[in-house]
């Protein structure tokens, strides 16, 4: 599972994160989980999904069974602000 350890956003003012895969896993997939739990994957290949996917642990990157030990993603971050109208910054990693 990615969780809040291995992906976190903070920053005053803002009341949520939107994430966007720009580059997927080479070898494996992220999928989301079905919130409530019992290992039902609600979308494979998952190519947005919000901090509090991360926060409630509904993130999962799943490992082809390839001999690579390394993989990565690289994403896009919507800080989704407080007030209407506010600027919204975007980071990318």
């Amino acid at each position: 599972m990615v969780g809040p350890d291995d992906l976190w956003i903070e920053r005053r003012g803002v009341t949520g994160v939107e994430f966007r895969v720009a580059v997927a896993p080479r070898h494996g997939v992220l999928q989301l989980m079905q919130p409530t739990g019992g290992g039902r994957v609600l979308r494979r290949n998952a190519t947005d999904f919000t901090l509090t996917d991360v926060r409630r642990r509904r993130l999962r990157y799943l490992h082809d069974d390839t001999e690579s030990q390394h993989d990565e993603f690289q994403f896009s971050a919507r800080l989704i602000t407080r007030a209407a109208g506010d600027d919204q910054n975007v980071f990318s990693s």
